[in-house]
């Protein structure tokens, strides 16, 4: 496979925000040139004097057109494979199951590819990937091992999982954190199959619910569930809207010795449970609230900034006295700081925050990136 690269000259701008290092270039900074490129095509970006800039790929689906790839003139194949190889070499430190490709944070633009073991599932958000998953799932079965490669195409893209290379599996796939057993489902899950991007929070978790009446909202497959009840919760209510997602808890319990039982879980609204509660006198000493993202483009961060303070002033008011609230946001259209603003009123004493973990990996020049953030709230 060869790469023939399409000219493309770039404005002062451009040039500019090229040189600092932010990886995206958006549609609506580009001159009408740009038209009569491919789409999926190398664009070879060079600036008024016709000096190089930068490689990029020309997927213009959404705002963003432009997505630099690392790297001088030209580019090849081989490249990316030595890339990775650098990645498999560092990141194979951080235990069984980890985020080997963070996009840009990685500069592999666009595509991401989460380990559990001998199994790689990869996700590719533009299709100027698609030819090349091949070589490189052959470059981290060299490096790892890895036996089985899956192809999750994103929810932007659509379709089902498939078999990308190795041997067929079903789905869950176990793998081991921090002594307990956890469960990927690649086939039917969110993400890669399961949240790798919590890791700081499921290790800091078992610090806070020993003796703990414990609120798991948005549980999704019971992660923190789990962990709650594997490190002394005396009580324990999870709440999220799929019925699925009871299913799967269900399993993720029995796979680690424990039961699920009925009265400790609740299909429904999460808005609407936790007024229910409110409404029963209810009170918990540790309730975690871990939306989904709330905020999907800039027009929408009103209502979202909205949405996360009502969420943080209803798990509050059912709070103990000496309680704790652990909040989550995982929208990169959310700063920190906005998030932090939205619920002043609320006047939560934040004890303790953090991010993305290090396998992760985020870049000064994209914030955009690094997209998650908790808080550890007292009243």
């Amino acid at each position: 496979m060869e790469f023939l690269p399409r000219r493309y000259q770039a404005s002062k701008l451009i040039a500019g925000v090229i040189r600092k290092g932010h990886p995206w270039i958006h549609r609506k900074a580009l001159s009408s040139a740009i038209d009569a490129i491919p789409s999926g095509s190398i664009v070879r970006i060079v600036d008024g004097q016709n000096k190089f800039c930068a490689n990029a790929i020309y997927e213009p689906h959404g705002s963003i057109a432009l997505r630099i790839l690392p790297g001088a003139d030209p580019l090849t194949p081989g490249a990316f494979c030595e890339g990775l190889k650098k990645l498999c070499e560092t990141k194979k430190e951080f235990g069984e199951a980890y985020r080997l490709i963070n996009g840009e944070g990685d500069f592999f633009p666009g595509l991401t590819c989460d380990i559990y073991g001998k199994v790689a599932v990869w996700q590719p958000y533009l299709a100027f990937w698609d030819p090349l998953l091949p070589l490189l799932a052959e470059e981290v079965t060299k490096q790892l091992g890895t036996a089985t490669h899956l192809l999750k195409p994103p929810t932007q893209r659509g379709g089902p999982t498939t078999l990308l290379a190795g041997e067929p599996m079903e789905e869950p796939i176990k793998f081991s954190e921090n002594g307990l057993t956890f469960l990927s489902f690649p086939f039917t899950g969110q993400k890669s199959g399961f949240y790798l991007d919590l890791k700081g929070v499921r290790t800091h978790l078992p610090k806070m619910t020993l003796g703990r009446r414990t609120l798991n909202c948005f549980s999704n497959n019971g992660a923190f569930t789990l962990i709650a009840r594997r490190h002394g919760a005396t009580e324990l209510l999870s709440v999220d809207s799929d019925p699925h997602a009871r299913t799967q808890a269900a399993q993720l319990m029995e796979a680690n010795g424990f039961t699920l039982r009925d009265e400790e879980w609740i299909t429904g609204d999460v808005f609407d449970v936790l007024e229910k509660l409110a409404g029963e006198g209810r009170q918990f000493d540790l309730v975690i609230i871990d939306p989904p993202n709330m905020c999907t483009n800039k027009s929408s961060l009103v209502p979202a900034l909205k949405g996360w303070e009502k969420l943080l002033r209803l798990g509050a008011a059912l709070l103990s006295e000496t309680g704790v609230l652990l909040a989550i946001n995982c929208s990169s259209f959310m700063p920190k700081t906005l998030c932090e603003e939205a619920i002043k009123e609320l006047k939560l004493i934040a004890r303790k925050n953090g991010g993305m973990p290090l396998d992760h990996t985020t870049r000064p020049a994209f914030p955009e990136g690094n997209y998650l953030k908790w808080w550890v709230y007292t009243k």
